[in-house]
């Protein structure tokens, strides 16, 4: 795998790092990259501060998926309800015309 480094520019106005944009070509095909030089005068210790970067990563990335799979769940109750809705009054169809009471007919003439 051949790797040529096609253009590499300054990023952006960061005041605390460095960020630059790089543009290598992989197999022929231009890729673009963000890669950022960590100022290590103020972050002194940069394991600690990439452990917590994955930490914070992680958690959102999980918060995400349990977002996603409690809409999917919430969906697909919401499916459901329609289904037993329409069944039900397939089921009530199927008895013949609806009959309204005296009452229902009252109240619907009067709107």
């Amino acid at each position: 795998m051949a790797v040529a480094l096609v253009d590499c520019e300054r990023y952006g106005e960061g005041r605390i790092n460095d960020v630059f944009k790089l543009a290598p070509e992989e197999n022929g095909k231009e890729v673009h990259l963000i890669l950022q030089r960590i100022n290590n005068r103020l972050f002194p210790d940069v394991a600690k501060l990439m452990h917590n970067i994955g930490f914070v990563t992680d958690f959102c990335c999980r918060s995400v998926w349990r977002m996603r799979a409690t809409h999917a769940f919430l969906v697909a109750q919401q499916q459901l309800q329609m289904t037993f809705c329409r069944r039900l009054l397939g089921a009530l169809a199927a008895f013949g015309p609806r009959r309204r009471c005296a009452r229902q007919r009252k109240m619907s003439l009067t709107y």
